[in-house]
């Protein structure tokens, strides 16, 4: 018999999960829950943070170890990258690390280790109480999100647009066609990434 809507066996199973991830999960995990954070798993990290760049920060945990976490399916310019706003060129690799700073400096976060990546850094989704950080990035305009299924990511960042604020008030390239060569001309470039 076939079942009304197509609903079938994933649909089922995925209704499984989130009814158990809204009644089962333990405490600061079920905080995190986001269809981008499914890797992401407990323990829980905490500790003092302190910007790196606009995504990467340290951790410094009560047993006085540092972690390198960069927040995961978040991405912002690099430290040297510049922006355009008109025609004036502005260090928005600088600002967004200013705007991290401004977010997580010597506050207490909590951080939930979604895997590690390429330089070994631990790549993670960080909490100040029920502020999500790298939400809060990508809602300033200063990050761009990296995830298909992230309600969250995804509407901030089309606030941010819509808003004209942070990397989307100029011109910018995305920072991860930046890291691979490619650079500001002439022409209007909002988030571009062609090489």
């Amino acid at each position: 018999m076939a079942r009304p809507f197509g609903y079938g066996g994933a649909m089922v199973r995925c209704l499984m999960a989130l009814a158990f991830a809204a009644t089962c999960l333990p405490g600061a995990a079920a905080a995190f829950f986001d269809p981008i954070t499914e890797a992401c798993q407990p323990p829980v990290i905490s500790g003092v943070a302190e910007a790196i760049d606009g995504n990467t920060l340290t951790l410094t945990t009560s047993g006085e170890a540092r972690i390198v976490i960069r927040l995961h399916a978040v991405d912002a310019p690099d430290m040297i990258q510049t922006c355009r706003i008109g025609e004036e060129i502005w260090d928005c690799g600088r600002e967004a690390k200013a705007s991290l700073a401004g977010l997580v400096d010597g506050r207490q976060l909590a951080c939930l280790a979604c895997g590690i990546d390429e330089r070994g850094r631990t790549l993670a989704t960080c909490l100040d109480g029920e502020i999500d950080i790298g939400v809060a990035m990508v809602r300033s305009g200063m990050a761009v999100g990296r995830a298909f299924f992230s309600n969250a990511l995804n509407a901030s960042e089309a606030r941010a647009k819509l808003d004209g604020i942070g990397l989307w008030r100029g011109d910018f390239v995305d920072p991860d066609a930046w890291r691979r060569g490619k650079r500001l001309g002439e022409e209007p470039c909002r988030g571009c990434a062609a090489p």
